[in-house]
């Protein structure tokens, strides 16, 4: 959804994520993910042209925790210091003509700081009218338990995370949203995939007629064509050498998965993703492709619902 607002809007979006980020870290999920889509909406919806850039970094604390520091910066229209001083205040807009040219922040700001505090952490802005904005949230979050906390130098024990494996294979990602394109390829590039990206499923079936890929991580939603039209195209052309497919999907319903495996994918993976589970699914791709490209496998469970459940993957 926000991939295609900022498109529309002819702006790029940008992702790093700092090397001493663990790869997944334990809180609440829905209450993080509301609050980052909140910001990340607002910079795009407040940015004409330029645009708007994600950071992840933060710092090791004492009794397992991680200090994560997310910073959603935009090249928009900025906030004058008067209206930075209410911003956070329920109901509270930026001046009238704003209003009617982008619309309000409304109850989000609002609702993204008590969220915040709930959870432990702090959200501050700092904005320069003209010259774009900055919203910072600092968060203390344990490390999940199968994720080790990076080190001084931001080093991590890789037979922990999942990193430890060589799995040697050649990956298409069909996924249109810039930011989960960058999280994917980290992850893969740490478990010796080599990677090809393509944005829409109507290109990933073109990219899948060369043969040259063991397994596809192909995205369900997606512009131009689908990800199952996309795996029923793929499946129903006999001439390709047929690749694993794996869904990649925020739907977490049974009815949603039926729908994947019955489209001809073999396995499915629910967004965000983490780094185990992504390997735990890689490593049950058979090495010459797909040689039952219909059937799912017991892989399967490892992008079951229950296993991301209570867990914010760091990206």
């Amino acid at each position: 959804m926000l991939g295609v607002q900022a498109r529309a809007r002819g702006l790029a979006v940008d992702l790093a994520v700092d090397d001493a980020v663990p790869e997944a870290l334990e809180g609440d999920v829905t209450r993080l993910r509301q609050v980052l889509v909140n910001l990340v909406h607002n910079a795009i919806k407040f940015t004409d042209e330029g645009r708007v850039s994600v950071t992840v970094a933060g710092r090791s604390m004492s009794g397992g925790l991680f200090e994560i520091d997310v910073r959603v910066t935009d090249t928009g229209i900025g906030i004058a210091p008067e209206e930075v001083e209410r911003l956070f205040e329920a109901f509270v807009q930026q001046d009238s003509s704003t209003t009617r040219k982008y619309g309000g922040t409304g109850l989000g700001l609002s609702i993204s700081q008590r969220l915040v505090q709930l959870m432990g952490g702090a959200i501050e802005v700092a904005s320069e009218p003209g010259a774009g904005t900055t919203f910072t949230v600092r968060l203390p979050l344990p490390v999940a338990a199968d994720s080790a906390p990076a080190g001084p130098a931001g080093e991590r024990d890789d037979a922990s995370s999942g990193a430890g494996r060589t799995l040697a294979l050649r990956v298409l990602l069909a996924e249109d949203l810039h930011i989960n394109q960058m999280v994917a390829k980290r992850m893969l590039a740490r478990l010796g995939c080599r990677t090809d990206v393509v944005d829409d499923g109507d290109a990933a079936v073109q990219a899948a007629c060369t043969g040259s890929y063991d397994v596809i991580l192909m995205d369900v939603q997606m512009p131009v064509v689908d990800g199952l039209e996309a795996t029923r195209r793929i499946r129903a052309d006999t001439a390709i050498r047929q690749p694993w497919i794996v869904a990649l999907t925020a739907n977490v319903m049974a009815d949603d998965r039926t729908r994947c495996l019955a489209a001809g994918m073999n396995d499915f993976l629910t967004k965000p993703i983490t780094l185990a589970a992504l390997a735990d699914v890689l490593a049950g791709v058979p090495v010459a492709g797909c040689e039952d490209p219909g059937g799912a496998t017991d892989a399967g469970a490892a992008g079951s619902p229950d296993r991301d459940q209570d867990r914010a993957a760091s990206p």
